[in-house]
Parts: C-alpha cells; sequence; structure tokens
C-alpha cells in the first residue's frame, strides 16, 4: 500500500480525525474487514506494547483451506 501514488503515510502516537464542518454526521469506517458508522471525532492510539500474533504452520493452514 505505501507504493501507490496517493497513499500518504506518518508515524503518530495519537491522532484525532476531524470534519471542518463540525456536523455531527457519522463516517463509514473500515476496520479488521468490519464496517461501521461512526461519529466524529475519531481518535486512534498506538498502544505502547507491541501486539503479538500467533499463526498456525504452514501445513495446519493449509489443511484448514480445503
Amino acid at each position: 500500500m505505501s507504493d501507490a501514488d496517493n497513499v500518504i503515510s506518518f508515524a503518530f502516537r495519537r491522532i484525532t480525525v476531524t470534519h471542518p464542518s463540525k456536523r455531527q454526521r457519522p463516517v463509514k469506517v473500515a476496520t479488521d474487514g468490519e464496517i461501521n458508522w461512526i461519529t466524529l471525532p475519531l481518535e486512534f492510539r498506538v498502544a505502547p506494547e507491541p501486539l503479538f500474533l500467533l499463526k498456525p504452520e504452514a501445513d495446519v493452514a493449509n489443511a484448514n483451506r480445503s
């Protein structure tokens, strides 16, 4: 995604997303594949500690696809 010409990336620990009009209209937000309508402002924060994920071994993952 970072290779796309229209994507701007920047580092942050906390960011608040607002709309210039200050209207309280919900916006469509997609997170983890789920679509929700959320009222602004949106606040995003980065956790201070890492999130450790587990993934199955390749043979287990391939067996579950069948």
